[in-house]
Order: structure tokens, then C-alpha cells, then sequence
């Protein structure tokens, strides 16, 4: 049998290959459904996929005329023969087609196991610097000359109010706005005034708040933020405080690959690492900051944000190739939580569900499982704030070993596994915590359970530990029926 697949749009994609032994049912036509990637095309990754309702038609050349109409199979990214058939064994009991294998040059590159090795020293660059008070060279395009250029104080525009395109704000507020409003000026005030000099650095951005002025309880939003530099070999990882614009990445980068270009003749990969040790908004290109679209107002230290640090991301990739050493820089404010105004409630007290105990397991995971299958339990848990499991986990799946010895395989650390605590009664104090575990498809078959951890607050004052186990299941293929065989075959 072979299987040729459509896209909607007449557009012909690339041949399946499938030998397979269907059984008939009587006078009915079979019906077979494949989910496939929204793209086949070569040079493109086959990691995307549609979850409902788009399902490509396949048309089944036999003498019965079968043509494809439910949904079978959601593969991401795609597999091996092993883990595919795991992957869909749950739903192939009910359907009569069990895999089809799509070859290409990107599954076999995902399949790859080709590395590069770094090699090289090992050197970091770290430094504090007060954006206000730097100053860098800038050429102006307009007047073709040089200028100094110099931060400004914090200050959000009236475009930050607006949003983004695909979350926009409240009120009237309209990103590309370069004027302000009476109004709008005037609530600005009542928290803090900017001072001419403000207006006049962060220009054409008409500023909405001026965050850098309003010091109660603490600033909102900082003057002094960190900045590093982290060579491995030929691998510069620059730590940015700040999310960076595509463009301004693109520039950073040539920055700091041109200074390791003078210094070496080596090939130098680059990589932005953005949100490191401090948030200070966006960082936008002078050019971009003259739109003041959203990204632009969110420029917090004026237009010329980006052009300070790439003088900085020099200087220190310039240090480190020198391995020599920078000064501190000004002190980082303490941000403590002593310091900090917390106005979520406190945890009170933490009661059992009537009639359990912490830990006891009030909805069992299912006794046989496959890989695919999400598992759930559900606990009677106390509040997760009375212990924030920081180094540790509140969630444990467990392996038994060859040795009848329990192993962990995965925590709430992994992708596949998810908590979510839910308060029963508020009164109470009661509490339940559901584990979700979403089975790999390269899960080692064998005997499972689940371990949760926790601690509860008693009524009576402190914070005391408790853990829960699931029973046991397992995990394997299943059975497979006899009726349907399959031969695959690569194109």
C-alpha cells in the first residue's frame, strides 16, 4: 500500500512508504487519520505540530477507495521505531494503522550525535556600573560627526503604557506616542516629577513615569546594574541586565566578536545571555528608540541605552583577554526580603483533609501505563510556602531497581512533571497537591511510583515535614493485537 500526502493547498509533499496488512470489516471502509508536522519541507525542523482539526488527508489507492478522516498520531520531535510505537500504542488499540515513518535531512541531523569540543581558559568579567553617570563616543549619522553621548535617569514613556501588539494596555495609550498629556503629566507628578534635564535626555520618549526619581518604599527601577563577560575557549557568553532587541543583539555581538577578532585569529561564537543579575527593561537601538513603539519606551536610560553598553561589553571583553582585572564598581543596592513589602498573607495553619493524613495519597495513578500517558496522583499536602524546597524537590518519581532499591528519575525540576496545590478550605486550612508526569518516550520500562515531600504548619505553631507514596505501577508497551502488522520503510 502506498500513501501519498497532501498539503491543502495542492501543494504535494513528500511520499510515504507503508507495507501494511489491514483486516476488513465487512461493507465499511476503514477509516485511518496520521498527524503530521505543519511542514515537511527540507530545511526546516520537524518539531512543530498541530494538536486538533488540521490533520492532512491521505488517500489510500485500493479497490475500496480509503481515505484518512480521524486523528492518530502527535509526534514531537520525531522518533525512533521504539519510541514512536510507544508514543501512539494507546491509541493504535483503537485505529488499525500503528507508524509511519517520515525520513529527511533535518530528523536525521536531530538524530545527530555530533559535538564540538571547546577548548580554552576559562575567564570571567564582572563589573557594576552606574548607567546615569556613563558616557560613551556615538557618530551621528545626521551631522556626520562624533558625539559624547551620556545615560539618563530611569524613565518609563507613554508607549510602555500601550503594550505590546499581542498584549496591549489599558486606557488610550498608543505605542509610537512622542507627546504627552496634561493629564496624564499630572498623575506622573503626583508620584514623582521628572526635572528638565530628564525630559530633555530621554527625549523624543515623553515620559510617563519617572521611575528613577521615586525612592518609596525603594527605587523602582535601578540605577546600578551588573554587567559581565564570560570567555570559555572561544565561546564569549556576555551577561546582560537588560532584553536586548534582535538588532541590539546583533550589535552587541559584532562588538565583543570584534574585539576577540584583534585579539585572535580564531573563530569566536558570541552568545547574549539576557536577564543576568539585574532587570532594567529593554534595550532598544538608538534608531528604534526614535519610534518609541513599547520596546523603545521601555529604554530605560534614553536612546543611547545600547551605544553605553556596547563601550562596556568591550571594555570587559578587553579585561578578560588581558586577564586583566576590572574595579568593582559602585555597591549594588540590598535587596533583602526584610526590606521588601510582602502583601501576600501569611500561612496560618495547615489541617489534614477529615479522616487523612498529610501525605496520604486520596487518588491513585493507574496501575499500567505507557509511554505518552500522563500519570496523575493526587495528596493531601500542607501549604508549599511553609518550606520552599529550595536544593530539593516536592516531587519524586521513582524507578525500582534491579536491586528492589528505589530510584529517582525525575523531580519537579524536569519538564515532564508538574505540581499544582489547590486549598480545599480556607476555614480549614486544608490543602491538596496534584502530580502530573508526563511519561517520557525514551522511559526505561519497569515498576514506578511517585513520592511527594512536604511540610505542614500546625495550629499550635511550627513547621513540621511529611512525605506521601503512591503505589506502584507500571510502565510498558501493552499488548499489541495480532490482527494488524506493519513494515516500515524509509524514503
Amino acid at each position: 500500500m502506498r500513501l501519498i500526502l497532501h498539503r491543502r493547498r495542492q501543494t504535494l509533499l513528500p511520499r510515504l512508504k507503508v507495507l501494511a496488512k489491514l483486516e476488513n470489516q465487512g461493507s465499511r471502509r476503514t477509516a485511518y487519520t496520521i498527524h503530521t508536522p505543519r511542514t515537511l519541507d527540507h530545511g526546516k525542523r520537524y518539531s512543530q505540530f498541530r494538536s486538533s482539526g488540521h490533520a492532512r488527508r491521505l488517500k489510500f489507492p485500493s479497490k475500496r477507495g480509503l481515505r484518512v478522516s480521524q486523528r492518530l498520531v502527535s509526534v514531537n520531535p520525531l522518533p525512533n521505531l521504539p519510541e514512536l510505537m510507544s508514543k501512539s500504542i494507546s491509541q493504535l488499540l483503537m485505529l488499525d494503522l500503528i507508524y509511519v515513518v517520515i525520513n529527511g535531512t533535518n530528523y536525521r541531523l536531530w538524530q545527530s550525535n555530533e559535538v564540538v569540543e571547546v577548548i580554552g581558559p576559562v575567564r570571567v568579567v564582572h563589573q557594576y556600573i552606574n548607567m546615569p553617570e556613563q558616557s560613551a563616543e556615538f557618530y551621528n549619522e545626521t551631522t556626520k560627526k562624533v558625539e559624547e553621548v551620556h545615560g539618563c535617569v530611569p524613565a518609563m514613556g507613554y508607549s510602555f503604557a500601550a503594550g505590546t501588539t499581542d498584549g496591549p494596555g489599558s486606557f488610550a495609550f498608543e505605542q509610537g506616542t512622542t507627546t504627552s498629556n496634561p493629564l496624564w503629566n499630572t498623575v506622573r507628578n503626583f508620584l514623582a516629577a521628572p526635572t528638565e534635564d530628564d525630559i530633555r535626555c530621554q527625549s523624543p520618549k515623553p515620559i510617563l513615569l519617572a521611575t528613577g526619581r521615586i525612592k518609596l518604599p525603594y527605587q523602582w527601577q535601578p540605577k546600578i546594574v551588573s554587567t559581565q563577560v564570560a570567555i570559555i575557549g572561544n565561546i564569549v557568553i556576555a551577561g546582560v541586565p537588560g532584553e536586548f532587541t534582535t538588532m541590539s543583539g546583533r550589535r552587541l555581538r559584532e562588538s565583543i566578536r570584534k574585539v576577540m577578532s584583534d585579539a585572535s585569529d580564531d573563530e569566536t561564537s558570541v552568545i547574549v545571555a539576557g536577564l543576568c543579575n539585574t532587570y532594567s527593561d529593554y534595550i532598544t537601538t538608538p534608531e528604534e528608540y526614535q519610534l518609541q513603539r513599547y520596546e523603545g519606551a521601555s529604554t530605560i536610560y534614553g536612546p543611547h541605552t545600547l551605544t553605553i553598553y556596547l563601550k562596556q561589553y568591550q571594555e570587559l571583553a578587553k579585561a578578560a583577554i588581558q586577564n586583566k582585572p576590572v574595579s568593582p564598581g559602585p555597591p549594588a543596592p540590598e535587596l533583602l526580603q526584610s526590606n521588601l513589602i510582602i502583601l501576600v498573607p501569611p500561612v496560618l495553619y495547615d489541617t489534614p483533609r477529615w479522616g487523612h493524613n498529610f501525605g496520604d495519597v486520596i487518588q491513585q495513578p493507574q496501575k499500567v501505563a505507557l509511554p505518552g500517558d500522563t500519570i496523575i496522583a493526587i495528596f493531601v499536602a500542607g501549604h508549599p510556602r511553609n518550606n520552599l524546597m529550595t536544593e530539593s524537590t516536592f516531587l519524586t518519581v521513582e524507578q525500582l531497581g534491579d536491586d528492589e532499591v528505589w530510584i529517582p528519575v525525575a523531580t519537579d525540576a524536569d519538564w515532564e512533571t508538574k505540581f499544582q496545590w489547590k486549598r480545599t478550605s480556607m476555614i480549614l486550612g486544608s490543602s491538596q497537591m496534584t502530580i502530573t508526569w508526563k511519561i517520557p518516550q525514551d522511559v526505561k520500562l519497569g515498576e514506578y511510583r511517585i513520592r511527594h515531600n512536604g511540610y505542614y504548619r500546625y495550629v499550635l505553631g511550627g513547621v513540621y515535614p511529611y512525605y506521601g507514596v503512591t503505589n506502584h505501577f507500571q510502565v510498558s508497551f501493552g499488548v499489541l493485537s495480532r490482527k494488524y502488522i506493519c513494515l516500515l520503510l524509509y524514503i
